[in-house]
């Protein structure tokens, strides 16, 4: 079985990584460093340099994962900058910045970057389209509790974590992505 090291301190995203990846015979070590963050607005920057950093601090091969939000009716914000967007302004604040908004689309942009303590980088890329609730449900995160993907039954913070396991399983996502590329390359 390959092995491959995820830089991560999310349990949740920890056991999506087990789920999927597994089912390509790849075996998720896990570490929880939080590597210097490099400030950009392109999410797949900050996500190749973050997991380069971690690389070379274990020398060692990592993936790592990053998200960034675009809301259309916000021209694009808050962008690479969600995580702290979201940490200054929780669930209501977002909630107020868009209560006269009639346009609730939005885009989250994830990447999964791969990286070796050589230099080497690659990044796999997920956007999904999603709407903006006008009121928060369930549990996790901000956009957890706001965001209504296509396709879901619920908005993602109201789904069992069996069914989130399952829409991570069952969808084109960077893990598959990331799984095929990585069994080909060993």
């Amino acid at each position: 079985m390959n092995k491959v090291t995820f830089i991560t301190g999310n349990k949740h995203k920890l056991e999506i990584a087990n789920s999927v990846l597994n089912m390509y015979d790849i075996e998720v070590e896990n570490i929880d460093l939080e590597p210097d963050e490099v400030q950009d607005t392109d999410i797949e920057v900050i996500s190749a340099k973050s997991a380069l950093y971690a690389s070379k601090e274990i020398n060692k091969p990592v993936i790592k994962t990053d998200v960034g939000f675009e809301f259309e009716a916000l021209n694009g914000f808050p962008g690479a900058f969600g995580k702290y967007v979201f940490k200054w302004l929780g669930t209501e604040g977002i909630l107020k910045l868009l209560e006269d908004k009639t346009n609730r689309k939005a885009k989250s942009i994830e990447v999964l970057a791969y990286a070796e303590p050589n230099g080497f980088t690659k990044t796999f890329r997920m956007d999904t389209e999603l709407n903006i609730r006008t009121e928060a449900k369930g549990t996790g995160s901000v956009m957890d509790q706001l965001m209504e993907i296509k396709g879901q039954k619920s908005n993602y913070g109201s789904l069992t974590s069996e069914e989130k396991l399952e829409w991570w399983k069952n969808t084109d996502n960077y893990f598959h992505e990331f799984a095929k590329w990585y069994k080909e390359r060993k």
